[in-house]
């Protein structure tokens, strides 16, 4: 009886160690358990500012791309308003040039009034 006793024992023994081992196995992965929950939290809290940041680049972006928007229109009327001071070069230009043929054509005709007019200056006095 008294071997049986031992044996119990000894089975009692093992059983214990084995429930020892298994909540120092069950505190470990406890352990790890509220790391992981530690991380993750740490996690939610970087993607939440990740978040707030996206957030803040996005107005930026629609204020930018608003930005671009106005700059593109100014310049359509730039470019238009460059065109048509072009225009308005070219026909100042046109017209200078008119100008200096008639100029051109009224001293021609200057000088040949002058000389008729001394023609006749010089045959009434003569």
């Amino acid at each position: 009886m008294e071997q049986i006793l031992n044996k119990i024992f000894n089975e009692l023994t093992n059983i214990n160690e084995k429930i020892t081992s298994l909540d120092n196995r069950l505190s470990n992965v406890e352990d790890r358990l509220s790391s992981v929950e530690d991380r993750l939290s740490n996690v939610e809290d970087r993607l939440s500012s990740v978040e707030d940041d996206l957030s803040i680049v996005k107005i930026q972006l629609e204020e930018n791309t608003q930005m671009i928007k106005a700059v593109r229109d100014n310049q359509l009327v730039q470019r238009s308003e460059h065109d048509a001071v072009i225009h308005k070069l070219a026909n100042i230009e046109a017209n200078g040039a008119r100008q200096e043929k008639i100029l051109e054509r009224l001293s021609v005709r200057s000088i040949e009034h002058e000389t008729d007019i001394k023609e006749l200056q010089r045959v009434r006095h003569a």
